[in-house]
């Protein structure tokens, strides 16, 4: 999977690790990542949204979830058991944010 250089290195690895989570069809879901162009990052306070746009003429899935669980970060230096976990969202069928 090759995201554009406008996604931060943990936005990658996350979307990356989300789509092989996708059992359903992890291909299919690394081919709509591919064409993502970032919208918008939004940093709340307890946490940040990544919101995408993707592109191109791809089928939009039925992913196994919505939203789709990804991988647990573990904060280094923040205490034990402190931890950042990451939903993959789709719209209509195709991944919207993070």
């Amino acid at each position: 999977m090759t995201l554009p250089s406008e996604f931060r290195q943990l936005e990658r690895a996350v979307l990356g690790a989300a789509s092989e989570a996708e059992l359903e069809n992890p291909a299919g879901l690394r081919l709509l990542l591919d064409s993502a162009r970032l919208i918008e990052r939004h940093n709340t306070g307890h946490g940040f949204n990544t919101r995408f746009n993707v592109y191109g003429d791809h089928s939009a899935l039925a992913p196994t979830s919505n939203p789709l669980n990804g991988p647990i970060a573990h904060m280094v230096d923040m205490g034990e058991g402190m931890v950042m976990g990451f939903l993959l969202w789709f719209a209509d069928g195709y991944p919207s944010c993070l």
